[in-house]
């Protein structure tokens, strides 16, 4: 990679209503997830909707290579995009991507060590 960042990163949402569009079956509020049990054709469902989901994507990404766009009958010059510069400031920056886990790392040193 010769520390040469991409030109572009292309990321495409698709949000879904899971009350209407994943198919399972109605959760109450009490179910926990570890409560509830599922019927293999609720299963099979669930999983011919999820490679459908896969294909859809796969299909997407042809079409991306394709024509340089998610939606290729929009022209590409009216589509709507939203760039964000990714432009590191100071050498810190880095650091302050990886903030995050510090905390939860020094947590889980810190129960290791402290166990008896």
């Amino acid at each position: 990679m010769d520390r040469i960042p991409p030109p572009a990163i292309h990321i495409h949402l698709r949000m879904f209503d899971v009350a209407s569009d994943v198919p399972i079956r109605s959760m109450s509020a009490k179910d926990t997830p570890d409560d509830i049990e599922f019927s293999e054709e609720d299963r099979s469902q669930f999983d011919l909707w999820l490679r459908e989901l896969w294909k859809d994507k796969d299909n997407l990404i042809s079409t991306f290579h394709e024509s340089e766009t998610f939606v290729p009958h929009i022209k590409k010059s009216s589509h709507s995009a939203v760039v964000i510069p990714m432009k590191l400031h100071n050498k810190l920056d880095i650091l302050n991507a990886f903030c995050f886990g510090g905390p939860a790392l020094v947590g889980y040193i810190w129960a290791k060590l402290t166990r008896p």
